[in-house]
């Protein structure tokens, strides 16, 4: 599904476009090459896909960890006010406007 939202965009409407040859990797040739070795696994035996899900679960769940540990120090280094604000949408402004619209609402 990823991988038609791409070719979508940045293939058939050109609303966006790769400005260097590691977004065609990134955007086409990665999601296309893991969604066929995914379908492939469904081969496996049932152990297998099993414990597969689970290596994928767990890698998925430590790289969020991660990036929320990193956010958290990020925000504390740099003494922002809102610390996690890559969970804000693109509707509330920028980091600083939602910083002074939280000292406002204090």
């Amino acid at each position: 599904m990823i991988l038609f939202y791409f070719i979508y965009h940045y293939g058939w409407t050109h609303e966006r476009y790769f400005t260097t040859p590691v977004g065609v990797w990134a955007y086409y040739v990665v999601p296309a090459v893991s969604a066929g070795l995914l379908f492939a696994s469904l081969q496996l035996q049932s152990s297998l896909r099993i414990k597969l899900a689970l290596v994928l679960l767990s890698t998925g769940f430590s790289l969020c960890g991660a990036e929320l540990f990193l956010q958290i120090l990020d925000s504390r280094v740099f003494k922002l006010e809102l610390p996690l604000h890559w969970l804000t949408f693109p509707s509330y402004g920028t980091v600083e406007a939602v910083g002074e619209r939280l000292k406002a609402a204090k």
